[in-house]
């Protein structure tokens, strides 16, 4: 046998051995793989073996052949809750009610009002679902709540023309939770936003 030839075959079976030992301990260790690519689906993909990355240092990793998923989300069990808003294009007015005993809400129609308040919610993005029909024990709270019907009054039990978000502050802490969808943290600002259109 040629000499170059046996060396091919040496550093084709190092380069097999290498990728399989690779594979092997990020199988039982779950740890990332030492050679692949990393996505932007938060996966290293290799070339036996996919490790997926879950947030707080966790890695679950997989064989590619018996694992079709592409991204972390569907094989970590994470997911990821937007509130359910209207497009900013339907939107014709807000009501933030405070919930004083009088004269609770304030109304906006103009477009740089709606737009503020508008993009304090539309980015948001959390892991907690909100289960319970009110927030649970705030210290303050104001409903702020997004119509595309011009006639619908805050008091209507009618859903398909209003969305609302239910913004709170709860042990030093800034929330605003979607009934039934989920609960986001806000930043102090955002919070005192709401609170100033609320006067």
């Amino acid at each position: 046998m040629k000499k170059s030839l046996k060396v091919s075959l040496i550093v084709i079976s190092a380069l097999i051995g290498i990728i399989l030992l690779d594979s092997i301990q990020a199988l039982i260790f779950n740890n990332n793989i030492l050679f692949g690519i990393e996505t932007k689906y938060m996966v290293k993909k290799g070339i036996l073996v996919n490790t997926y990355h879950c947030g707080n240092g966790k890695n679950i990793t997989k064989i590619k052949l018996f694992n079709s998923s592409c991204d972390s989300e569907s094989v970590c069990g994470n997911k990821t809750i937007k509130p359910n808003l209207f497009e900013r294009s339907e939107i014709i007015k807000v009501v933030i009610d405070n919930y004083s005993q009088y004269n609770n809400t304030i109304e906006y129609n103009d477009k740089d009002t709606i737009d503020n308040i508008y993009n304090i919610f539309t980015n948001l993005e959390t892991e907690v679902e909100s289960k319970s029909l009110n927030p649970d024990n705030p210290e303050e709270l104001y409903k702020v709540i997004f119509f595309n019907d011009e006639f619908m009054l805050a008091e209507s039990d009618n859903d398909i023309f209003k969305r609302a978000m239910e913004v709170y502050r709860k042990n030093n802490k800034y929330y605003a939770e979607e009934i039934n969808n989920g609960i986001y943290e806000i930043t102090e600002e955002d919070f005192n936003a709401i609170k100033n259109y609320s006067k």
